[in-house]
């Protein structure tokens, strides 16, 4: 698998990133009793920011160099190896975004929010990807106060897109098709503030939150 799990945020979580990546761009064969770690062949011509796999098997990923737009799409190659796949650009993204809340749609598209590091000054900004057309769509941003950042999100299980914001406690809903935010409830646990935390959609439907920097 592609994802590179970073479980506490340094200082510098671009630098963070790198690491990870000089570290992990490999692929694990979990087919095998043991597993094993195969050097990519082609390794992207950007640096890596965030990843996701897309429901044609693809994978899409971010630049993490602070103000790029730049967005990549790995294909495998004929035998559906990833390792011997192939890079290729895709449409820029309207916003420069490090560090971000993201999601596969249900119906496909890729959804991105916010961003620790964002270009401009409009940290709740939303915007999807369409990989048939290869096009970026700006939606609405999350309504003021709040602030994305680098929140937790999760697809829940109706398609809605749920995410928390970084300056106030208060959750949303974005609903991908009606292309509105809703209020959900505030997080009364850790924190005045929702950022900093893990998000987990449970097999019956709820998310589990965890405070990063609260202890039992």
């Amino acid at each position: 698998m592609l994802d590179i799990p970073i479980v506490l945020r340094a200082p510098s979580p671009v630098f963070v990133r790198r690491i990870a990546f000089a570290v992990a761009i490999a692929l694990c064969a979990t087919a095998q009793a043991v597993g094993t770690w195969t050097p990519m062949i082609a390794t992207p011509p950007i640096q890596p920011g965030s990843l996701a796999l897309l429901t044609d098997g693809s994978v899409i990923m971010s630049d993490a160099v602070q103000g790029s737009p730049l967005w990549y799409r790995l294909k495998p190659d004929g035998h559906g190896s990833y390792a011997n796949g192939t890079w290729q650009p895709i449409a820029s993204s309207h916003v420069a975004r490090v560090a971000m809340p993201s999601a596969v749609l249900k119906d496909g598209r890729y959804l991105v929010a916010g961003g620790e590091i964002v270009s401009g000054s409009d940290y709740s900004t939303v915007e999807i990807y369409d990989p048939i057309a290869d096009t970026w769509t700006m939606g609405p941003d999350m309504p003021a106060p709040n602030l994305i950042d680098d929140t937790p999100a999760t697809i829940l299980p109706d398609g809605r897109f749920f995410c928390s914001a970084e300056n106030t406690s208060n959750t949303y809903f974005f609903d991908p098709h009606t292309n509105l935010w809703t209020f959900s409830s505030s997080i009364v646990i850790g924190s005045s503030q929702a950022h900093e935390r893990g998000w987990l959609l449970l097999q019956n439907g709820t998310v589990l939150d965890a405070y990063l920097w609260q202890r039992p």
